[in-house]
């Protein structure tokens, strides 16, 4: 029996699942240089993004009341990659700023959660309330110290990498049970 290109499909998610894992053992070998990798693609990311905005403001600028008011954002985004793209350490001390702000903002809103259960008589209310304290705490941290914000966002970075690596191997090897 002749395979087709989809009973071999498998090899080529196994072969990728190994790549993946290969780096993610990069990452926990090497935290620096993926630290400077995840705080480049997000400069670039916060680039695309203000430029995409930009072009899309001007494209549909006859559908827009006070076009000119919706260049503010995506412009200071621009102007903001590229202050950050030409001043040493910037792009990372961003980084450090801009996930400590997300942890935060994820505090802010479960302590919220926590008194709404409260307030209703829900179970939950005290774990949310601890889960929130401990947020804050963890988001002032990843602000303040960019020591620690390298080996926390390196280590949940490498074990994301590696569970995708696991996962697609996983996957291609059930592929292959079903194909045989």
């Amino acid at each position: 029996m002749q395979q087709t290109n989809n009973s071999r499909s498998w090899i080529a998610s196994v072969i990728l699942g190994a790549l993946v894992v290969v780096l993610g053992f990069f990452m926990i070998r090497n935290p620096l240089v993926a630290f400077e990798t995840l705080s480049t693609l997000f400069l670039v990311n916060f680039l695309v993004i203000g430029v995409a905005q930009f072009v899309s403001v001007i494209i549909h600028r006859n559908m827009l009341s006070c076009w000119g008011l919706h260049l503010i954002l995506p412009g200071l985004m621009i102007f903001a990659g590229l202050t950050i793209l030409t001043t040493p350490f910037a792009k990372e001390s961003m980084f450090c700023v801009f996930a400590g702000a997300g942890v935060l903002i994820e505090g802010i809103s479960t302590l919220t959660a926590a008194s709404f259960l409260k307030k209703s008589g829900l179970p939950g209310g005290t774990a949310a309330l601890v889960l929130g304290v401990l947020l804050i705490v963890l988001g002032l941290i990843t602000i303040s110290d960019i020591f620690f914000t390298i080996r926390f966002v390196n280590a949940i970075a490498s074990v994301a990498v590696l569970l995708s690596g696991v996962g697609l191997i996983a996957g291609g090897l059930t592929m292959r049970k079903f194909n045989n």
